[in-house]
């Protein structure tokens, strides 16, 4: 007995998107919803993530462009979005999206635009394809809590070793070194404890400033 091949949607898969399942017109959401029917397998609560992650992203779409149309999503419009939640603060004035939250909700704009890509391509290319995930490292978060006047006061020490020599009796043979990296010497040069790479944090956190 031959299966008859219009009864069911087995001949779909994660590459060759049904016929019966192309959205009708060129809207995101239609995409989201046959995104979420063919190709997302994951547990219902990762779904339930995702689903929120991008409605977040659609919402912000809308509100800037007007529209969700498929064509409208640029890669300068995903990068205004990512850099949106990334400066967003809550009441009092902390940053209310982590970047571990925001690397998250890039994976699922990615997933998704890859998927629709594939399908259907964009107009200017994948807008996802180029924004890399955010690698910041751990001692940048302590830079953050200072204040503009707190970080000026801290290099203007910083800058007041190197004029005087610092501890090296050779730099005071040979005259005080400049640039980004002999700042960073000098700050450990008054905090032992703190690596070149990580002076500025370390000294906001002995200092408490």
């Amino acid at each position: 007995m031959t299966k008859d091949p219009t009864t069911a949607p087995e001949f779909a898969s994660r590459k060759n998107l049904p016929t019966r399942a192309v959205p009708e017109g060129d809207d995101l959401t239609a995409w989201m919803q046959a995104y979420f029917a063919l190709a997302v397998t994951t547990a219902e609560s990762s779904r339930k993530v995702q689903r929120r992650d991008l409605a977040t992203f659609l919402a912000f779409m809308a509100r800037e462009v007007g529209n969700t149309e498929r064509p409208a999503w640029t890669p300068r419009l995903a990068r205004a979005f990512i850099n949106g939640l990334r400066s967003t603060v809550d009441g009092e004035g902390q940053r209310r999206f982590a970047d571990v939250t925001l690397n998250r909700i890039l994976a699922h704009l990615k997933t998704f635009s890859k998927w629709v890509h594939r399908h259907r391509p964009f107009p200017l290319g994948d807008p996802l394809k180029k924004l890399a995930a955010l690698t910041v490292p751990t001692v940048l978060a302590i830079e953050q809590a200072l204040t503009p006047a707190e970080e000026r006061r801290l290099l203007d020490a910083a800058d007041w070793l190197l004029e005087a020599g610092g501890r090296s009796r050779d730099r005071r043979a040979h005259g005080p070194a400049r640039g980004p990296g002999a700042r960073a010497t000098a700050l450990t040069a008054t905090a032992p404890w703190c690596t070149p790479l990580s002076a500025r944090g370390c000294a906001a956190r002995r200092f408490g400033i």
